[in-house]
């Protein structure tokens, strides 16, 4: 009999099996940069998994198509438009979550941009603006986001680095390459202050993954190599090892595996995800 029980539960109808399958049942996730690319990939897995998904980003507009895709239309979500890197937006977001929600079970930072400029010619506002959206806007979520799970005792936060500032550095882009070097010293610190809380904190690291953030700063990189945005790829992912650039669903998998439990003795690791480069 017991068998039986087990193969109705694993064969009966896609309700069950969503049900039974589901990693983050009645979890709160809050991803910043949720309205395109790796974080949108991100929020959707959430919500296909269960969770009662925070969407942040600064583009409205973004955040609006994000919510017409479908596992947004059964999940409970908020959308809350706000610049990570101003501190009082932060602090009213993260109010605006618990205040709906109850709690905050997972923070995953993900908001970033990048402008290339060689060295000599970048403009002080620009290496300015890309501390204060791909690292300040990290401490901030953490600050305010931080003492909700030390009151509950648990929580995980997942901060998206990348691989030219967790171990290569970037030609033509100093200001993201160091941004991305300082999330891994954020991470690493905040894992020790945080692990007596029962609170998680890792880093992702990825590779090559054509995001929309990546095609917009593609031709400025094609054009100081002589090269097409295609060639430019083309170039990448020769680079590579297992052949292939990585997906933001593979990026998303890994940060919702940080975020489960089975990631639960898991803290200040940087976790690369580059196709073995």
């Amino acid at each position: 009999m017991l068998l039986e029980i087990g193969i109705w539960s694993v064969t009966g109808g896609a309700e069950d099996r969503s049900r039974i399958m589901r990693k983050f049942d009645g979890k709160v996730a809050l991803v910043t940069g949720s309205g395109s690319g790796l974080g949108k990939a991100i929020a959707v897995l959430f919500a296909r998994e269960g969770a009662r998904v925070a969407l942040v980003d600064v583009n409205e507009e973004n955040l609006s198509r994000v919510l017409h895709i479908s596992e947004f239309s059964d999940a409970e979500h908020l959308s809350i438009p706000c610049d990570v890197s101003k501190s009082e937006s932060v602090r009213k977001m993260v109010e605006e979550v618990v205040e709906t929600f109850g709690c905050i079970d997972i923070v995953v930072n993900n908001a970033g941009i990048n402008i290339s400029h060689t060295l000599q010619e970048f403009p002080v506002d620009d290496w300015d603006r890309i501390l204060e959206v791909n690292l300040k806007s990290m401490f901030l979520v953490c600050k305010y986001a931080a003492p909700i799970m030390i009151g509950a005792e648990q929580g995980k936060i997942i901060n998206m680095s990348s691989k030219s500032g967790g171990r290569d550095g970037s030609v033509n882009a100093v200001g993201y390459a160091s941004s991305k070097a300082g999330v891994v010293g954020l991470t690493k610190s905040l894992a020790l202050e945080l692990a007596p809380h029962n609170i998680n904190v890792n880093a992702v690291c990825p590779g090559f993954v054509y995001t929309p953030m990546w095609e917009k700063t593609a031709p400025q990189y094609a054009a100081k190599h002589g090269l097409s945005v295609e060639e430019l790829k083309t170039y990448y992912t020769s680079k590579i090892p297992l052949g292939r650039p990585q997906t933001e669903e593979s990026i998303a998998g890994v940060v919702a595996f940080l975020a489960s439990e089975d990631a639960t003795d898991i803290t200040g690791e940087i976790l690369f995800v580059t196709g073995g480069q």
